[in-house]
């Protein structure tokens, strides 16, 4: 017997529970200076999102809920507002099919979180503004870039 995958409207739960879980990001991109701009960071990080795939169910889905579930419980229960950033992540990520670049691009995702200011705070707000834009930028080209370029059929 198959798992079946997560329905459409499980995920788009899991999903708002997870972006309010997260909701501190919005005044962290207001009035944190060295976190000023980081909503650009989070969009261009989206935009592997934009391209939806289809397949056969895929178990990267049910993986990647449950793990924004869990970050998302724990943020509630221990109030460390970098468990909720990150279940919001996995909770995007869940929307993409599961391909070994979808770890690098989640890994991105550390560029729009108020944790990326705070650990290259030595940079001052412009170059950690720069570090962000280009590491979702790389990202999000690496997650859109055809598969068979990461898998070259060998001649």
């Amino acid at each position: 017997m198959s798992a079946q995958p997560p329905r459409p409207w499980l995920e788009l739960a899991i999903t708002a529970f997870c972006a309010v879980r997260a909701d501190d990001l919005l005044a962290a991109w207001r009035h944190a200076p060295l976190d000023r701009l980081g909503w650009l960071a989070l969009l261009i990080w989206l935009a592997p999102l934009a391209r939806r795939e289809s397949g056969p169910a895929d178990p990267w889905k049910a993986w990647s809920l449950g793990a924004a579930l869990a970050l998302a419980v724990l943020s509630t229960l221990v109030d460390f507002n970098v468990f909720g950033h990150l279940a919001l992540a996995c909770a995007l990520a869940s929307w993409r099919r599961w391909h070994w670049t979808t770890l690098v691009w989640l890994g991105a995702a550390v560029c729009w979180m108020p944790v990326f200011g705070w650990l290259f705070r030595g940079l001052g707000a412009p170059g950690i503004l720069a570090l962000r834009l280009s590491l979702a930028l790389l990202a999000s080209i690496f997650a859109l870039a055809p598969r068979r370029a990461l898998h070259p059929e060998p001649a």
